[in-house]
């Protein structure tokens, strides 16, 4: 049995009671549409969850539950999904495979010219990564010295010549050292242990400080688009979901479009298809290399007031179901990939699955 059920992160007592009461009715519907003796100890073991309020303090958007004669597992998702349940001879595990193939690591850089602050995060939440960077350019580059010997000339406020730092147009005083100092920054993230180069990088700053830092920067997978004003002492909380849309346009979709663009390539080459029959026959053989599945959607809708506009959902499938669970497992059981596409703006299709073969 495999239930699935959108919840609230961060949840306040109303909205805590309102995901127990869900995933509660859930339960007695799944188990009256089971009708399995064999289940029955599991079922109440997945009642106890009801009652655990520290399970429920961690929720996240969404929550599986994968019930069998055995045991109870429960995993919280990081996006919202479809309310419902699936009896199987196998789990289904599609919205857990795609959970995991939008799970792209990322890091947040709060950039001021005081304590700036670096993240690290990924679909579920982000935490400050605790890494040694410059305080300011003052203490980095001992700036008193350095403005009373720069020699770096600009023009003064009468328009005659131009005059050492201390005597103009304020705007530019000091920017040559807030660069080394912003490159003092860059150095210390990137020369961290924990810093993956090929990590996306959301910067977050005023559009000067950014202008500045992107001149000159040498960081790779730079998001084009920065969050705006001085995030050096915004929660984690916040900053998560302020990150999350730009990852999921910026990293995401174009994950996404690549994926779409190569079965468009190789369609009709016998190297991809959409025909599901063939698909399971191809799986089998162990030749499918990824599978894509249209089963993401953006949409306005959602079980918490604390959303606004467009967010991610994982929709529930509708057409041979039985078929597509046994169709992930061997996928999967042979080291394929499964991807998450959104429903019908990438693969036209019939059914919510193509794939892709190895050869």
């Amino acid at each position: 049995m495999s239930i699935y059920l959108p919840t609230h992160r961060h949840p306040t007592p109303p909205y805590m009671q309102e995901d127990q009461t869900r995933l509660k009715n859930l339960l007695q519907a799944a188990q009256d549409e089971a009708d399995s003796p064999q289940l029955k100890d599991s079922f109440d073991k997945a009642r106890q969850l009801l009652d655990d309020t520290d399970f429920w303090r961690q929720t996240t958007e969404g929550l599986a539950i994968l019930i069998s004669d055995k045991k109870v597992d429960a995993y919280h998702l990081p996006y919202e999904i479809e309310e419902r349940w699936a009896i199987n001879d196998s789990f289904d595990i599609a919205p857990l495979l795609l959970t995991e193939s939008l799970n792209q690591p990322y890091y947040v850089l709060a950039l001021a010219q005081h304590n700036p602050v670096a993240f690290i995060g990924d679909s579920y939440d982000i935490e400050r990564l605790e890494v040694d960077l410059p305080s300011s350019p003052e203490k980095a580059l001992n700036i008193d010295e350095m403005f009373a010997s720069s020699q770096t000339q600009r023009r003064g406020h009468s328009g005659g010549a131009s005059s050492p730092h201390g005597e103009g147009d304020s705007s530019e005083a000091g920017r040559e050292e807030r660069l080394r100092f912003y490159r003092l920054v860059e150095d210390a993230l990137a020369s961290d242990s924990r810093f993956e180069a090929n990590c996306p990088v959301i910067l977050a700053g005023t559009d000067g400080e950014i202008g500045d830092f992107l001149g000159h920067t040498r960081l790779k997978n730079i998001i084009p688009e920065h969050i705006k004003g001085n995030h050096t002492e915004t929660s984690p909380q916040e900053l998560y979901r302020l990150a999350i849309p730009l990852m999921y346009e910026y990293s995401l979709q174009p994950m996404m479009e690549k994926a779409a663009e190569q079965f468009q390539q190789l369609h009709g080459t016998g190297r991809a298809s959409d025909d599901l029959d063939e698909i399971m026959e191809a799986a089998e053989q162990g030749r499918v290399d990824q599978l894509l599945i249209n089963r993401l959607d953006m949409s306005r809708d959602s079980v918490s007031d604390a959303v606004h506009g467009q967010h991610l959902l994982l929709r529930r499938p509708e057409v041979r179901l039985a078929d597509i669970l046994e169709l992930t497992h061997q996928v999967v059981r042979n080291g394929g990939q499964v991807l998450g596409l959104e429903q019908d703006q990438y693969i036209k299709s019939s059914i919510p699955v193509a794939a892709i073969y190895r050869y």
